[in-house]
């Protein structure tokens, strides 16, 4: 099979691998641009929005993400046709919004991400505080609302951050302030040991072409 058959598959249809693979080509490199404007809601995810507050004072302050998504669920699937249809018009104004700020936006809707070349070696950043937090509660929202895509996912997890009490938020901010503590010791050790490499290939070099000097004089 030549190259271009693999690609596109033995009966002329692209292969799933080689689209993942542009797919992610793509993603790595483009981001979507930070000024354009942001996608419309839909009926419940704005309607989730609005009530976390309230559905945390029904559960407390302990509430589980699965316990505040499930309550969600159901205060949602009991809505009377009347609050639904309010619902429906908030997300129908939302996305009135988006479709104004559509046709007259000019600028890019993907920039490219700019991204300093990394060393392999070099040790890894840590989270941020609401990374450790959604690491949890992403698989929680996704099973309870499998529908959801991984926007309105992350969106969620944005609001429900905002909106968590500090005593819910100390954990994860321990949790960042540990290991950047950790980090800043490991990439000091890191760069430390760098640096005596680069010395340490800088007098090879300079002692390589002292000795092929010699040798090019004898």
């Amino acid at each position: 099979m030549t190259d271009e058959a693999h690609l596109y598959g033995e009966f002329g249809e692209e292969d799933e691998g080689a689209r993942k693979g542009k797919h992610n080509k793509r993603r790595d490199t483009l981001r979507k641009a930070p000024q354009a404007p942001k996608r419309f809601k839909s009926s419940y995810i704005c309607f989730f929005m609005a009530k976390q507050p309230e559905i945390k004072q029904i559960l407390g302050e302990k509430a589980t993400i699965s316990e505040i998504s499930k309550k969600s669920a159901e205060m949602w699937k009991n809505l009377p046709a009347d609050e639904r249809a309010y619902w429906d018009d908030v997300a129908a104004k939302d996305k009135e919004r988006y479709m104004v700020e559509k046709a007259s936006y000019t600028g890019p809707w993907q920039v490219p991400w700019k991204r300093a070349k990394k060393d392999p070696s070099a040790p890894k950043r840590p989270m941020s505080a609401f990374l450790y937090y959604s690491q949890g509660k992403r698989s929680h929202l996704k099973k309870q609302h499998p529908d959801m895509k991984n926007t309105e996912v992350s969106r969620l997890l944005g609001e429900m951050w905002r909106n968590s009490s500090d005593q819910e938020k100390r954990p994860h901010i321990e949790k960042e302030r540990e290991e950047r503590s950790k980090y800043k010791i490991r990439i000091a050790e890191w760069r430390k040991e760098s640096e005596e490499k680069q010395r340490a290939q800088r007098k090879a070099q300079a002692e390589w072409a002292a000795s092929s000097e010699q040798q090019q004089q004898a």
